[in-house]
């Protein structure tokens, strides 16, 4: 598969919460890097990660306004957003994309979640 089509198979997986099809399009040495910098590696603690964040954010979508591939590499710019207790967040992104072997390589988050971490702590207190 070609840059565009492996990171629109990516994201249609994962518009559609399908954690198996997306760890089919990672690479062995796949690493996600989420908006906070935080980084994880390895299957099991991807497929935990993916799982906890759909479980934690309902209806999670990536809207794609503009990708700009260049050969292994790729700039995705668009917007993510969800639900987190019946509240709506969405907020502007972008995605740094490294393909290698025809899989994803590095999948990296620069998103603003200033929103949806308001949302998190307003939870947290409402807990207390």
């Amino acid at each position: 598969m070609e840059t565009i089509e492996v990171i629109e198979s990516y994201i249609t997986a994962i518009n559609d919460h399908e954690v198996d099809r997306m760890l089919n399009l990672m690479h062995p040495e796949h690493t996600l890097v989420d908006s906070s910098g935080n980084t994880i590696h390895g299957s099991s603690d991807l497929r935990s990660a993916w799982t906890d964040y759909f479980d934690m954010i309902s209806d999670y979508e990536i809207t794609v306004d503009e990708m700009i591939p260049d050969h292994r590499k790729a700039a995705v710019f668009g917007a993510a957003s969800g639900y987190y207790h019946d509240k709506f967040w969405q907020t502007y992104a972008a995605w740094r994309v490294h393909i290698r072997d025809g899989k994803i390589l590095l999948w990296q988050v620069y998103a603003d979640n200033e929103q949806l971490r308001i949302l998190l702590q307003h939870n947290d207190n409402t807990k207390t």
